[in-house]
């Protein structure tokens, strides 16, 4: 199968990111306190926390904090992700936040980080590249004109959180410290979102209808929602099928918020039992040599 033989030639890195470990240290320092595991923050999380109690960093950095306010992670990595085409205030945020991570705490808390997590990276390489290969054949579909996928394990962050970026044909999944939970879960959901351009949906499958409780999730605009939907769904089916997991209670209360999401599950088990290279399906080859 033609997905089979570009999949197994992708490149899969996992790498650590000093400034992207900063920025999470000045987010948590700046009172970023998102937390989603009802065991509480991450054991590494919660000790950078303990040192850094005390240290009053806001009028040093007052740019740093008020970008850290004002916007959204996701937003914030991909700056440092796409430094080489950044605007100039965004420049000034990179360069504070570098001058940030020169502070001698700060230093020293990202290497103790960088420790650790070289010796989980070495681990979890493989077993990335695994979940990453066995979801694109399930779903028959790979991220188009990607030459490389970097996963990034960032423990400062909340547990179940997760981001994809696809920047200069590089694709990025950072993944919290509950990576590993429910058969690496979050790995699943950031690489769907890579592959969610390639999905078309008709209005008469599911009705993108925008509720107070999706706003207040963040899915306030319709392409989001309609990419989140088929994230969840293709989730779900993978869940289903290749992890033999009882999804029936797990779309019943998917539904409480997203309302088609059993719609949508029946419809790509459907579509993906009738794909074929001849009737669109087909993905469009990475470089091998890459």
């Amino acid at each position: 199968m033609i997905i089979d033989k570009y999949l197994l030639n992708m490149n899969f890195q996992i790498k650590t990111y000093k400034n992207i470990l900063g920025l999470f240290i000045a987010l948590n320092t700046f009172g970023y306190d998102d937390e989603n595991n009802n065991k509480g923050m991450f054991l590494e999380r919660k000790k950078v926390r303990r040192i850094l109690k005390g240290h009053d960093f806001t009028e040093r950095y007052s740019l740093l904090r008020k970008l850290i306010i004002k916007k959204h992670p996701w937003d914030l990595l991909h700056i440092l992700l796409s430094y080489k085409k950044i605007k100039s205030v965004n420049i000034c945020f990179v360069n504070e936040l570098n001058i940030f991570n020169r502070e001698s705490i700060i230093s020293n808390a990202i290497n103790d980080l960088i420790f650790i997590q070289e010796k989980e990276n070495r681990q979890f390489l493989k077993q990335f590249r695994k979940e990453a290969i066995k979801l694109f054949t399930f779903i028959k579909k790979i991220p188009l004109n990607i030459t490389k996928i970097i996963f990034i394990l960032n423990p400062m962050d909340a547990y179940w959180r997760g981001y994809s970026f696809v920047i200069d044909k590089i694709g990025y999944v950072i993944a919290g410290p509950g990576v590993e939970k429910n058969q690496y879960e979050t790995i699943r959901h950031e690489l769907l979102h890579m592959v969610v351009p390639m999905f078309k949906i008709s209005k008469e499958i599911i009705s993108i209808n925008i509720s107070e409780k999706l706003t207040q999730l963040g899915y306030g605009k319709k392409s989001v929602l309609r990419d989140e939907y088929i994230v969840i769904a293709l989730n779900m089916l993978y869940e289903g099928q290749v992890l033999k997991q009882d999804i029936i209670k797990k779309i019943k209360e998917k539904e409480k918020i997203f309302p088609d999401i059993g719609k949508l599950v029946k419809f790509f088990r459907g579509e993906l039992k009738k794909a074929t290279p001849e009737n669109g399906y087909r993905v469009f080859p990475l470089n091998p040599t890459c």
